[in-house]
């Protein structure tokens, strides 16, 4: 077929608008995006062997599209403005960062992340910023669930990360 896709490499495994790679893998992150030019949709693949490429990549692709940080478009969704308040579904669909968070908040509450890098690495496996992380970590930390010293995940600091201590 002439437009069939090519297999993914054995590293990488294909998630919702995503790839995951294989622990022994040297790249340490990889997100795809579409892209529409008049009634073609290109696909890219982007890859990096740092933690930041994968941070710059998500600050440009949220840029360019607030609503889901999917470029300038995703074949999921039909022409859904950030403002529009009715939403022309049958099923209002949760937003990718609704998801984000309720996840992010259960990997905290049940105590399965340890420090900020573990934070960071669920904000690129959803395909987030992490400014996206702010809102949960600062409701639990009111809560008193959580204990921590920073609200941000920094990416600088990979080598000597902050902890996050259990409360309750």
């Amino acid at each position: 077929m002439r437009n069939s896709p090519k297999p993914l490499p054995s590293f990488a495994k294909a998630t919702e608008g995503s790839l995951r790679l294989h622990p022994r893998s040297k790249l340490r992150g990889i997100r795809r995006r579409r892209i529409k030019k008049a009634a073609n949709i290109y696909g890219i693949i982007f890859g990096s062997a740092h933690p930041l490429g994968l941070d710059k990549f998500l600050e440009v692709a949220w840029r360019k599209d607030e609503f889901s940080g999917e470029a300038d478009f995703s074949i999921n969704r039909e022409n859904i403005q950030p403002d529009q308040l009715l939403l022309p579904m049958s099923e209002v669909q949760p937003s990718k960062i609704t998801v984000f968070e309720s996840e992010l908040e259960g990997l905290l509450r049940g105590g399965r992340l340890l420090d900020e890098v573990d934070v960071m690495r669920v904000c690129f496996e959803f395909g987030v910023k992490r400014q996206h992380a702010r809102p949960v970590l600062t409701k639990l930390k009111r809560e008193g669930v959580i204990d921590m010293e920073f609200l941000v995940p920094d990416v600088q600091r990979l080598r000597s990360p902050r902890p996050i201590r259990m409360r309750k």
